[in-house]
């Protein structure tokens, strides 16, 4: 007997990042995402998801809308897939997504499999609640909610052995969101809406985020030994965070504490740059280097808010020159789980060492792990 998957994909989901927007909640931020040359990625992510699943095509019925709302995708990559309807517009809108599960509900799926963030699973666990099991395959901007995967092929990895009956229980998952126009002020405020049902799948699922508060003296010992280390000439890229917001704080620069920031000769040269700004200025034959600090509790790299350190960035930049900063609680909320990254690079994210350098205070470091999917 066939398992029926429900099949949801957020097109414009993730396009707000490589711009530089936190996310595209909202008609006029798609606009503007659109403006600056932001791309559609959810279908390729999806994709990537199909893939573990498609040794078990044969066994599997996916119900969803039709078109861009995940039919297009599903049946392209071979697989039986049943229309339920299709969305009113080319950008879709969040009625869609209520409509779309609506009539996916009707047919009683075993799963429901989600490309978006946490806007869209904000709406389906209104919808559906903990009645169905869900996987979220990481498309957004801002993910800060454990019912996603750790990357688009775990998605399918998860659901690959949930369907073969892999897997034999499941766990409630928080559905969190951040409040996307104070997030773009500089402030995070998060809001618990509720849970839905995820398969326990050890180290694919990711944790939710979790903050590390109360190490201010570490960040700034951490930002100090960075500063020591500054080279005249070379082009400091720094992701968001508080940790990586106190090197901008000692050097007494207008630093953005949610965006991505440029340094030269101490010198703040670009605050809250896109993906395009930071590959025109990398044309300059500039010298770089990339400073990220991991999300807490989840221990991601690069991928998760930072999505204007492109893989292409990354490339121009090396491997080599990827520093990486976090205070010692950080490290410890991740309770041993390794580094990840999800930039949509596989082959990029394979050749990162097995373990970085850390730098956790004033000459201070900690070889930690890192792995890929």
């Amino acid at each position: 007997m066939r398992k029926i998957v429900g099949f949801i994909l957020n097109p414009i989901s993730g396009m707000g990042g490589s711009v530089g927007l936190k996310g595209t909640d909202g008609s006029i931020i798609l606009e503007q995402a659109i403006a600056l040359g932001a791309k559609p990625l959810a279908a390729d992510r999806a994709i990537a998801a199909l893939g573990p699943l498609k040794n078990f095509a044969s066994s599997l019925e996916f119900v969803g809308f039709d078109g861009l709302m995940g039919g297009d995708v599903v049946s392209r990559e071979g697989f039986s897939f049943t229309p339920v309807g299709q969305p009113t517009s080319m950008t879709t809108s969040e009625e869609d997504t209520r409509q779309a599960l609506g009539a996916i509900v009707s047919h009683a799926p075993d799963l429901i499999m989600f490309a978006g963030g946490d806007g869209t699973a904000r709406i389906i666990q209104s919808v559906i609640g903990t009645s169905i099991p869900v996987i979220g395959i990481p498309t957004g901007v801002k993910m800060h909610s454990s019912a996603f995967a750790i990357t688009p092929r775990a998605a399918g990895h998860i659901a690959a052995m949930l369907v073969s009956d892999q897997i034999d229980s499941l766990a409630l998952a928080d559905i969190v969101d951040l409040d996307e126009e104070s997030y773009r002020q500089g402030y995070v405020m998060t809001q618990l809406f509720g849970h839905m049902m995820v398969p326990v799948a050890r180290n694919l699922i990711q944790s939710p985020k979790i903050p590390t508060k109360g190490e201010k003296e570490y960040a700034r010992l951490i930002g100090n030994q960075v500063i020591e280390n500054f080279k005249t000439g070379v082009l400091y890229i720094l992701g968001p965070g508080t940790t990586t917001n106190a090197i901008t704080d000692l050097l007494k620069v207008d630093g953005s504490l949610i965006g991505v920031d440029v340094l030269l000769n101490r010198e703040l040269i670009a605050k809250d740059a896109t993906e395009q700004c930071l590959l025109t200025l990398l044309q300059k034959n500039y010298s770089a280097e990339i400073i990220v600090t991991p999300i807490g509790g989840q221990g991601v790299l690069l991928g998760r808010g930072n999505q204007q350190i492109s893989a292409r960035v990354v490339e121009q930049v090396g491997i080599k020159n990827l520093t990486v900063i976090a205070t010692p609680s950080k490290i410890a909320s991740l309770g041993g789980r390794p580094f990840l990254m999800d930039i949509g690079d596989t082959k990029l994210e394979k050749a990162m060492p097995a373990f970085f350098q850390v730098i956790s205070g004033w000459k201070s470091t900690t070889m930690y792990p890192y792995r890929t999917e």
